[in-house]
This record gives C-alpha cells, structure tokens and sequence, in this order.
C-alpha cells in the first residue's frame, strides 16, 4: 500500500495494546484502537511543523498498515464495519474514510471494492487533514478513475480540476502541477473523459485547464468545442492553450483552422501571438513529424504482425512504450487509423499507471498520433 504521507499534524497516540493477544477479539480490540488513533489525526497550523513528530506518526501509520496485513483474515472483517460505521456516521472522518477505504481498496477483497470506492466518495476534499494527504487522495482516485467508473469524473472536476494543487511523487521523481494532475487521472479513466472535457469548456472558470487536458488526450473531434471556447474567451492565456491543442492533437484541421483564422478577430496579443506561430504552423506536414521520428531510436521497421501484436500489449497493460518504435510505426504499411486507434489504446494504458516515465511516454505517443493523422491513409 502506498504509504501516508503526512505533515505538520497533531495526534492523540495509538492505544497501548498487549503485543502477546492473539484471539479474534483482542485482534479487533487492536484494529479498532488503530482506527481510533487514525480519527485522532488532525493537521495542525503551518507554525506547529515538526518534523521528528512527522517522521513518527508516518512510522506509527506503516505499522498500522503492516499489522493489517499481518493479520489480513481477522482484520478485514472489522475494518469493514468500522468503515461501513464511519460512512455514517454525522462528522464522518475523512481521513479514516480515506486510510481504511483505500485499504481495502488495494488490500481487500473483490467484495470491498465498491464500499471502498462509496467512502472515497464521502469524503470532504478540502478538509485540512485530505490536503495534506493529497497523495494518498490522488492515488485512490487515480485508481477508481481507471476502473472507467464514471461517478468519479464529477469528483475530479471538484477537488482537483477546480481546486487542484500540484503533486510530488517522490518514488518517481515526478513533479506534477495543477494540469498534469488532472491529466493523470482523467487520463486513467479513458474514453469518455475527453466528451466530459469539452462539456467543461463552456464554464469560463473551468476552461483553461480543461484544455490543458485535451492537449494530452483529446482528438480532433473536439477542434469545433475548443475554437469555441476561445472565441468565448478572447484573452492570450485561453488562446495560447488552445493554439497548443489544435496543434498537438488537432491534426491538419487543427493546423488549417489557426491559419485560416482572422487576427482582427482575436484580441491584440492573441494575434501577435498567432502572427509569430504562423511560420511553424505552415511547415507542420506528415513529412515534419516523419523527420523528427527518423531521427528517434529503435528499429526501423518490424512487420506488421509483430507491430500489431505491441499494440495490443501496449493496449491492454501488458508493455510500456520502449516496446513501439516511432520510426516502425511510421514506417508501417497498416492502415492509419487502426495505428491511430492502437496507439490511443496504449497512452490511455500508460495513463492507468502511475511512473517514472509516464508522460515523456504518453507525450512521444500522443505526437505519433497527431503525426499519423496526416498521413492520407
């Protein structure tokens, strides 16, 4: 389980519990007194950090976790219930919904799986204690998110697109702000989440970063919703994003609609702006992307059968994107849009995954697609 990562806290210490107890009772006297020290947990202002009490509170949690799965068969039971009372209980704990719920989310069950995901819907996203647990929280949802359970895209759009924050992963070194957050987990929950993104782009307050989201995994269909937006919302920083989308993910309609587009139309940044992209806009051609793809690593060819089957892999979880050479991919002789549609399969796969590497993949990925779109077949 991925730990908690917790700061600037104050605590009422765990419940002393006789270490020899090995009957099922006193086993759920233990867990109900873990349980009870979690609901103990609040943050504390910024001036009460400390960090030694923040270094034992985070062991004090790994223990937690690791008495658990020491002692699985008796523990579910009751972490059940407990889970199931606090649910509705008035003044619910969201960190108790959160550290019990994702328990057993990842450490459960098959059957836990829906009471886990009904208490992360429970809990408070602004509560103190679930910010500084932001992690924690993104993981859970990241989880659900790829489970294509479609209640989740409301609570994205909530705690993390309208109040996100950005994201340290220490295990990866991933460094993640507000949009690549968002990108993540809308990402993990796959098709749909771009038709949930352009319903989103007539909110003005939700606009930006909704196309910030479409950049990494919208499609061509959106191009008539974007451009709305942005007439919408006639200021750089939306006509930026915009320009960023038809371009990366547009294809040639993209690119033909910003060179078709008026500058006595936009505002007198966007236009300047326009008027000093317009050059690259025209070079960008299939011959453009296939010059950049020539010049990546991997084989230069396989055949298709063997390049059918990774993207198939790729698809379905099983091989990251070190197995789909760029220069084969372009130099595939397989019909465009089932590359297109292969290849779309394999960023959602990534996104579904949390690592070190996931967007310089999903990034290489989403440019092979927009490249293929202006090959005519």
């Amino acid at each position: 389980m991925k730990a908690i990562h917790l700061a600037a806290l104050a605590i009422v210490a765990f419940a002393a519990v006789p270490a020899s107890a090995q009957d099922a009772n006193s086993i759920e006297g233990q867990v109900r007194a873990r349980i009870d020290a979690m609901r103990a947990v609040v943050a504390a202002p910024n001036e009460a950090r400390n960090q030694a009490r923040v270094d034992a509170i985070t062991k004090q949690m790994d223990d937690t976790w690791q008495f658990f799965d020491s002692n699985r068969a008796k523990a579910l039971p009751v972490l059940r219930r407990e889970l199931a009372a606090e649910a509705h209980r008035p003044g619910r704990n969201p960190f108790v919904l959160l550290g019990v719920g994702f328990y057993l989310y990842t450490h459960g069950d098959k059957v836990d799986r829906e009471p886990a995901k009904a208490a992360l819907f429970e809990i408070d996203s602004t509560a103190p204690i679930i910010r500084w647990n932001y992690e924690q929280y993104f993981y859970f949802v990241h989880s659900v998110a790829a489970e294509h359970d479609e209640r989740i895209l409301p609570l994205i759009d909530a705690a993390f697109l309208d109040k996100g924050a950005p994201l340290v992963i220490p295990e990866y070194a991933l460094n993640l702000d507000e949009g690549l957050v968002c990108v993540m987990l809308y990402g993990a929950y796959g098709a749909g989440a771009e038709q949930h993104l352009v319903a989103l782009l007539q909110n003005p307050a939700r606009v930006r970063r909704a196309i910030e989201v479409l950049v990494w995994i919208g499609s061509p269909a959106s191009n008539a919703a974007v451009v709305q937006a942005m007439k919408a919302n006639p200021n750089l920083e939306t006509f930026a994003r915009g320009t960023a989308f038809l371009m990366q993910s547009g294809g040639p309609e993209g690119r033909d609609i910003l060179l078709n587009m008026d500058p006595k139309q936009l505002d007198p940044q966007s236009a300047d702006a326009l008027s000093k992209s317009r050059t690259h806009i025209e070079t960008v051609s299939y011959a453009w992307y296939k010059s950049i793809v020539d010049r990546m690593p991997g084989v230069a060819a396989m055949p298709d059968a063997e390049l059918r089957k990774r993207l198939q892999a790729a698809a379905s979880g099983r091989a990251q994107n070190e197995a789909l050479s760029p220069r084969a991919i372009f130099a595939s002789a397989i019909p465009r849009d089932e590359l297109i549609a292969g290849l779309t399969g394999a960023r959602d796969a990534m996104l579904q995954h949390v690592y070190d590497q996931v967007l310089q993949d999903v990034r290489t990925t989403d440019m092979m697609i927009n490249g293929l779109r202006y090959r005519d077949h």
